[in-house]
């Protein structure tokens, strides 16, 4: 246990918070002072001629990075990845089987993949600010969530198979 009174601390800070003066403690919203060492590091460094950002709350809104033809096509390439594997993973398209055993590890394995891939496309779509290819890495992602379900509630015993939807209820081959 620690020997200092922490009731004796907070009143000195108190007290040193209540001698200075608000303009102090907050800033008023103006012009920002120019120069390199008046910015915090990792703010955006405005030229000449360019205006603040807005004061919202008391602190600088953030400025959405501009969007370079890299971060387009990362976005792109991460996002056709996910929907690739999404794609493969459909039961129409699997060119194996998946009712049991490893055929059925592999199927999860890449259904998943493609659950993971999405996310890393929705996560890289919104980093960039992309709205359209989060849609739809979001949406991927839910269809990847929806072929792992598939295959593993039947088999769990949360949903039990009708004749349209012929998933066996075992793990693995007899």
């Amino acid at each position: 246990m620690s020997s200092r009174d922490w009731e004796k601390e907070l009143a000195m800070i108190d007290r040193q918070l209540a001698s200075l003066p608000d303009e102090k403690l907050v800033p008023k919203a103006g012009p920002t002072p120019a120069g390199p060492a008046a910015a915090p590091a990792g703010a955006p460094r405005l030229g000449p001629g360019t205006a603040a950002p807005p004061i919202v709350g008391g602190l600088p809104a953030t400025i959405a990075p501009p969007r370079s033809w890299r971060s387009r096509v990362a976005v792109a390439g991460k996002l056709l990845l996910a929907a690739g594997l999404a794609a493969l993973a459909t039961p129409g398209l699997w060119p194996y089987g998946w009712r049991c055993g490893s055929e059925l590890i592999i199927y999860l394995a890449v259904a998943a993949a493609a659950v993971l891939a999405g996310l890393w496309a929705a996560r890289a779509s919104w980093r960039h600010r992309a709205g359209g290819a989060h849609a739809l890495a979001l949406l991927v992602t839910l269809w990847g969530l929806g072929l792992v379900a598939w295959q593993v509630l039947p088999r769990t015993g949360v949903f039990v198979p009708t004749e349209r939807v012929a998933v066996p209820a075992v793990w693995a081959c007899q």
